[in-house]
């Protein structure tokens, strides 16, 4: 399954420098916490209002992944909402002007993927070695 992850180029160096690939992401189940995941989506251009109230450009990157539908890592944004019974006030505060139904989360690292978009410009894993 084609699954985008968006960063900034300030981000994407920390990634490559850490050599431990996409393994951060905040999950926020309540207002006052939630868990540490790896945000996709199954589009490679989402509309996510939470990009613009970053302090760094998170649509920079658009860092391309292959994740196997069967993993069990990989969880749709509506089966975690479920799953932890988020409050709906909480969800809607989350999900609004967002295409969240396009969210995924994957907790674990994800350490390889197929290609990456930096300002524009796509490089695919066989132009460069960026790991």
């Amino acid at each position: 399954m084609k699954l985008f992850h968006s960063t900034s180029k300030y981000h994407l160096l920390e990634i490559l420098k850490s050599g431990l690939g996409l393994y951060k992401g905040d999950v926020p189940i309540t207002p006052l916490g939630g868990f540490n995941a790896v945000w996709l989506s199954d589009r490679e251009s989402p509309k996510n209002s939470w990009m613009h109230a970053c302090a760094v450009n998170k649509s920079e990157v658009i860092i391309e992944v292959d994740i196997d539908p069967k993993d069990t890592m990989l969880k749709k944004w509506t089966s975690v909402m479920a799953e932890h019974r988020m409050h709906k006030k909480w969800a809607d505060a989350l999900n609004k002007d967002n295409d969240w139904m396009h969210w995924y989360i994957y907790q674990g690292a994800i350490r390889d993927w197929q290609a990456m978009t930096i300002d524009g410009n796509r490089y695919t894993r066989g132009d460069h070695e960026w790991v």
